[in-house]
């Protein structure tokens, strides 16, 4: 198979593949995962809703469905809802998720996929301007040091591993399209 970590990763992959390919399912899948990312977007969340976790785990799997069964390509493309709604509810400096002050939510600091899964997209499916300059707000971000500190990035207290790891990830695979995943395309 593939390497999957995380089992809500593992169980969403494994739903996709039932789904769109008709195999066997083991393990259940977190269906309001899969629910979330594949129905339109038409409202902002509130403050007690885990938004961007399910976004981070699904991302992932979607990616991973992709690479290794490219006869998923015209299902996937079902994720245009999710990445307009990304596109568009990216906050202000860059970021996405919800911050109490200057302090973001653990939902917010899983978000880093949602990067991926708008440059999986733009890959896959062709870029536009609104998925471009998501890209380029949160790039910019992370390379603020205010702005990346107070997110929870280079900083030496457990608390910051989560934001740094997912950011880590992130622009892994932007710099290596796919490298976090045991596969990758030479970049040009």
């Amino acid at each position: 198979m593939f390497p999957l970590t995380q089992p809500h990763t593992l169980a969403l992959t494994h739903f996709l593949v039932v789904l769109f390919l008709n195999a066997p399912l083991s393990p259940p899948p977190k269906i309001l995962e899969i629910l979330f990312l594949l129905q339109p977007r038409t409202r902002r969340y509130n403050a007690s809703a885990v938004v961007y976790q399910p976004v981070t785990y699904s991302a992932e799997s979607f990616i991973t469905c992709s690479l290794h069964y490219p006869q998923l390509k015209d299902k996937l493309a079902t994720l245009d809802n999710t990445v307009s709604w990304l596109t568009k509810n990216q906050n202000a400096d860059g970021s996405w998720g919800l911050w109490s002050g200057s302090t973001p939510s653990g939902d917010s600091q899983r978000s880093p996929r949602a990067l991926s899964l708008l440059q999986w997209y733009a890959e896959t499916y062709g870029s536009s301007p609104a998925i471009e300059a998501s890209i380029k707000k949160f790039v910019a971000f992370v390379l603020d040091p205010v702005k990346a500190r107070a997110f929870g990035l280079n900083c030496n207290t457990e608390a910051c591993a989560l934001a740094t790891g997912f950011v880590g990830l992130a622009v892994a695979d932007l710099l290596k399209p796919w490298v976090t995943f045991g596969s990758f395309k030479d970049s040009e």
